[in-house]
């Protein structure tokens, strides 16, 4: 990403230290790893991994955790959870409109804040459903979208049409 960055790590963690960023990290991890269900043993992609929340939630419930953002700062605020939390995870550099993997690399795909930061949201969907395999249980793929607007998101704006595109995909998975 070039420029200023959108979100400064030091932004996260000054949230985090207030007593509604510590509910709402609470929360919003008990949702969406809740959602995820059992990730031992699973391919796990964080995109815009931020300082790597999700990331490093995920290896320690046994994932095998890769983490993309165009940030070096964010990269290097992860990296450094990672370690102070012995979490074993794979940073790398990436844009969500256009993931570096092979197509189907991965069991479970994570982007938490992440659509409200892109230029095209669209083609950042359509990446994470072409790098997310189907489930081998013979079942469809789930998208979920959580965005957070307010002081976390402050440039956010709606991407019209995600909803859609994310519904497509998920009807386009079930005729796998």
């Amino acid at each position: 990403m070039s420029g200023e960055p959108v979100v400064r790590a030091e932004t996260y963690a000054r949230w985090r230290a207030t007593p509604l960023g510590r509910i709402t990290e609470q929360v919003e991890t008990d949702v969406i790893f809740g959602l995820a269900g059992s990730l031992a043993g699973k391919r796990v992609l964080d995109v815009g991994t931020g300082d790597g929340t999700y990331a490093i939630e995920a290896a320690k419930r046994g994932a095998h955790a890769t983490a993309v953002d165009a940030q070096i700062e964010m990269r290097e605020a992860a990296r450094a959870r990672a370690v102070d939390r012995a979490a074993t995870i794979d940073f790398l550099e990436g844009r969500a409109e256009t993931l570096p993997f092979d197509d189907a690399r991965f069991d479970v795909v994570f982007a938490v804040t992440v659509l409200c930061f892109v230029p095209d949201a669209g083609a950042a969907v359509r990446e994470m459903a072409r790098v997310l395999a189907p489930w081998r249980s013979g079942g469809s793929r789930r998208a979920e979208s959580i965005q957070r607007l307010g002081d976390r998101a402050p440039r956010a704006r709606v991407a019209r049409g995600v909803d859609v595109e994310a519904r497509a995909l998920l009807v386009e998975s079930r005729a796998r």
